[in-house]
C-alpha cells in the first residue's frame, strides 16, 4: 500500500471516521450527529438517547424530502 493511502486511512481514523463519513454521505433519515440515534418522530429538540440539542426544523425538513 502506498504511503499516501496509508496516510489517508490514518487521517480518516484519527479525525473520527464515522463523523467524516456522515458529513460526506448524509443519510436519508434524521439522526443525532453525536450518538447516531434515529430522530424520526422525535418529540422536542433534544436527542432522547444522549441529550444533545438539535434543530427541529432540520429533522422535519429531512423527513419530508
Amino acid at each position: 500500500m502506498s504511503p499516501l493511502v496509508q496516510l489517508g486511512i490514518g487521517a480518516y481514523l484519527f479525525f473520527g471516521g464515522k463523523w467524516i463519513a456522515d458529513k460526506a454521505i448524509p443519510g436519508n433519515r434524521p439522526y443525532c450527529h453525536e450518538c447516531g440515534y434515529d430522530l424520526t418522530n422525535a418529540a422536542g429538540n433534544v436527542c432522547t438517547e444522549c441529550g444533545t440539542p438539535f434543530k427541529a426544523a432540520t429533522v422535519s425538513a429531512t423527513v419530508h424530502e
